[in-house]
């Protein structure tokens, strides 16, 4: 329990410690306020270009023609029943949707607003005619000729020629028809047949004309268009009457060739007496048939059985297959005749004499027998060959019979057939005279499938431009284009706005300079005063040692950053002070004067002349000026030169504080050659100007030259913006503190 206690603990503070917001969250509300504080200090630029975008557009649209829309509505009826298609035409009613597209497609069509053009007279109109429109060239010419006098009207003429702009004539149909389909619009209302007609036009009557006109005319196409179809059909349709009505006089014609060609006089049928007979006499033959096939396969089994008797000497089977009284007589006689013999064998033995004529006798009628039973054989072969033949004879004509029936029914159905090729041509000929009937009908009705459910009314009010709508989106786009404006004012003033956007460089921030504008500017001039006294305070007091610094150099990291005029200000502050300064203009690169330039430092370095005779007074400033000089050929080896150490040293003696307005940095090697010698470097950099890897190399090489840099000092401040950046410098020039200077001015 005593190791777990403390890891307790730690969980309940940590519970109870409020969630530090995530980096993420941070960073948004650090964009958040950046943007809020760049339109803050921007409001003044933001609301001039959203005024003038305002006014810009505002004006814009009220130069703008206003435009009046119109719309009026063609209901499309519901497709009707099809009585009647032609061949080779579909009959089935296309989908709701395929017909509305078909139908917006007409209302599209250049034919039709050809005939709006036509009816409406709108090839004059110059809103619908581009090439009636006066061109802003040819007006630009008609007003230079009539500044110019009647004299330039040829060569006006002739340069107008050059450029190829020519003045419009009447025409321009095609023109006409593309504007006009540019300011009608068409489309279904929600899921309806009911079709929208709108159009635009700067004139309300006209934009309800052209409606209306694009209605009517698009009745006119579908009347035109199915009185054409009706007339087509109606063509058609006569033209297939007149081959139904020969055809139907073919078909009767052969209806009677047929009955007479076939002798049928009422027509042939199963309830017909030869009808009948036939059928009677095919079904006595197919009795007969019977009757023989039995009578056929009874012979042909006795045959068969005799022949086997006959064949086998059983004489027996024989008679009784054969069923002959003769035989069974002579099977008498040869049964007493054997019985005979066998008694006359017993009594007087078989070698007696009477046995002969007994077996004489039993041999004749053995004899007779197989006469008799080859006699009886013979006949029942032929009565089973006429019973084969009459069989025969049977079922030929039974098939002759069957011949007939068939032929009889072939004659019943081709009658029929033609019979029926008649009503079927008559049945469709009067379904084509009841359609022509009611093809007349509706080509005396003009039915076009469609209606004008609402007309298009003239507009009270136009319908371009909005501004209900435009003005709140010209307000919001106006604001857009100030904030634009803004982020790109903000983009490119890309320089540092305190000396702290130097970060961790190791270098005092000596303050800011504001920027004086105008020299009635009270307020600036007294806020820069103030400035460069706290500056010239700052700079001049003694070190730790003791020593106050007798040599300043003024550089700064670029062109332009105010060096001059913040040299000159220390120069006269320093002097008001009481003490003896020299101010020398050590830029020997900047001398761009024409004639010959006054005496200065360049001729001091060189020995032309000496240092009194090259010092100017100042009056208004009360200290003394060396001027730059005639431009040397070589200013870094006159200013790293031993002469400008012992001038610099001979100034020092002769004055408290000498003030070096040195070129920038970047310039040669002159500024590097300079710090050296001086007792103390003072950087300046120009606020929203200077970059910070600009002074960051700047002061590099100041360090590199061995310069005892006193600071970095930020020139030429707009108090107003900067105070806006909340820096800790921008506090100097608040509100509070120009309220201040003002008060003691």
């Amino acid at each position: 329990m005593s190791t777990k206690a403390p890891y307790t603990l730690r969980l309940s503070a940590d519970a109870a410690a409020p969630p530090e917001p995530s980096w993420a969250v941070e960073r948004e509300r650090n964009v958040a306020a950046s943007a809020w504080a760049a339109a803050r200090r921007r409001k003044w630029l933001i609301l001039s270009v959203t005024l003038l975008v305002f006014t810009g557009g505002f004006a814009g649209l009220l130069a703008l023609p206003p435009a009046y829309r119109a719309s009026g509505t063609v209901l499309l009826e519901a497709p009707k029943t099809v009585v009647f298609q032609r061949p080779g035409v579909t009959a089935s009613t296309p989908p709701a949707t395929e017909m509305l597209a078909d139908e917006l497609e007409v209302l599209r069509s250049r034919e039709l607003l050809r005939r709006v053009v036509a009816r409406l007279g709108l090839e004059a109109d110059p809103d619908f005619n581009p090439l009636l429109r006066p061109s802003r060239l040819l007006a630009a010419a008609d007003s230079l000729i009539g500044l110019l006098g009647r004299w330039s009207e040829e060569p006006v003429h002739r340069l107008l020629a050059l450029l190829g702009v020519q003045r419009a004539e009447a025409g321009g149909l095609d023109a006409t028809v593309q504007s006009l389909d540019r300011n009608v619009t068409v489309g279904p209302i929600g899921r309806s047949r009911a079709i929208e007609i709108t159009a635009t036009a700067r004139v309300p009557e006209r934009a309800a004309a052209i409606a209306n006109g694009v209605a009517e005319a698009y009745l006119e196409m579908r009347a035109e268009l199915r009185a054409a179809e009706l007339r087509s059909i109606s063509a058609w349709m006569n033209s297939e009457l007149a081959a139904l009505r020969a055809r139907i006089d073919t078909s009767a014609r052969a209806v009677v060739e047929f009955r007479a060609t076939n002798g049928v006089v009422n027509g042939l049928s199963r309830t017909d007496l030869s009808a009948n007979l036939v059928q009677q006499e095919i079904s006595e033959v197919a009795s007969q048939i019977t009757a023989l096939r039995l009578r056929r396969s009874e012979l042909a089994a006795r045959l068969r059985d005799a022949e086997a008797a006959m064949a086998a000497r059983n004489m027996d089977g024989l008679a009784s297959v054969l069923d002959s009284r003769t035989i069974q007589q002579f099977r008498v006689q040869e049964a007493q005749s054997a019985a005979r013999l066998a008694d006359l064998a017993s009594q007087y033995g078989r070698s007696h004499p009477a046995l002969q004529a007994v077996n004489a006798e039993l041999a004749d009628i053995r004899r007779n027998i197989a006469r008799e039973a080859d006699r009886i054989l013979q006949s029942t072969r032929n009565e089973a060959g006429v019973a084969e033949t009459h069989y025969r004879a049977l079922t030929e004509r039974l098939r002759a019979l069957r011949g007939e029936v068939a032929q009889a029914d072939g004659v019943e159905v081709r009658l029929q057939e033609l019979q029926r090729d008649v009503s079927a041509d008559r049945l469709v000929a009067e379904n084509f005279l009841v359609r022509a009937r009611e093809l007349g009908a509706e080509a005396r009705l003009r039915d076009t499938g469609a209606r004008v459910v609402s007309e298009a009314t003239v507009p009270r009010l136009p319908y371009a431009p909005n501004l209900q709508l435009l003005l709140p989106l010209l307000a919001f786009v106006s604001l857009g284009a100030g904030g634009v404006a803004a982020l790109a004012r903000e983009a490119m003033a890309r320089g540092m706005r305190s000396v702290e956007d130097l970060g961790d460089a190791g270098v005092v921030p000596l303050g800011v300079i504001p920027l004086w504008r105008r020299r009635w500017d009270r307020l600036g001039q007294a806020m820069f005063r103030e400035a460069i006294a706290g500056l010239c305070a700052h700079l001049v007091r003694p070190r730790p040692g003791g020593v106050a610094p007798r040599s300043l150099l003024v550089t700064s990291a670029n062109p332009g950053e105010g060096k001059s005029t913040v040299a000159r200000a220390l120069a006269a502050e320093a002097a008001g002070r009481g003490m003896r300064v020299i101010l020398v203009d050590a830029d020997l690169r900047g001398q761009r004067r024409r004639g010959p330039a006054e005496a200065g430092l360049s001729d001091v370095l060189r020995a032309d002349t000496t240092l009194h005779a090259a010092l100017r007074p100042v009056p208004d400033g009360d200290y003394r000026w060396l001027p730059p000089g005639p431009r040397p050929p070589n200013p870094t080896q006159l200013l790293a030169s031993g002469a400008m150490e012992r001038l610099l040293r001979q100034m020092e003696a002769e004055a408290e504080l000498v003030i070096i307005d040195a070129p920038p940095v970047p310039i040669g090697g002159d500024v590097p050659a300079l710090a050296r010698m001086a007792s103390q470097s003072v950087l300046l950099v120009r606020w929203e100007h200077t970059r910070a890897d600009e002074a960051a190399a700047a002061l590099r090489s100041l360090r590199i030259a061995g310069a005892a840099l006193a600071g970095v000092t930020m020139s030429m401040v707009d108090t107003r913006y900067n105070e806006q950046y909340r820096h800790g410098d921008a506090s100097f020039f608040s509100r509070r503190m120009r309220r201040y200077y003002l008060a003691r001015g």
